[in-house]
């Protein structure tokens, strides 16, 4: 799709690791990996949606939904009638 962005080819060079479990050193295998480079465009639409929404936290306009304090919410009144 044109002016949405563009994939590359990234390599990635063997390397040396460590088993977490056994400390064991292993190597890792050279890999070629697919990488996607968003367009301008494509940023700086995201970056103003991101930023509505900060300025929307800042200036106390973000709705959060409050905890009615009841586990389970709607499962445990079903359960309620159920029973």
């Amino acid at each position: 799709m044109p002016g949405f962005g563009k994939f590359k080819v990234q390599h990635r060079p063997e390397r040396q690791a460590r088993n977490p479990r056994t400390g064991e050193t292993v190597t890792v295998a050279a890999v070629r990996k697919l990488v996607y480079q968003p367009a301008k465009v494509v940023k700086d639409a995201l970056n103003e949606v991101a930023d509505a929404a900060s300025n929307a936290v800042v200036t106390g306009q973000a709705r959060v939904k409050k905890p009615t304090g009841k586990a389970g919410g709607d499962r445990a009144k079903a359960t309620e009638r159920a029973s």
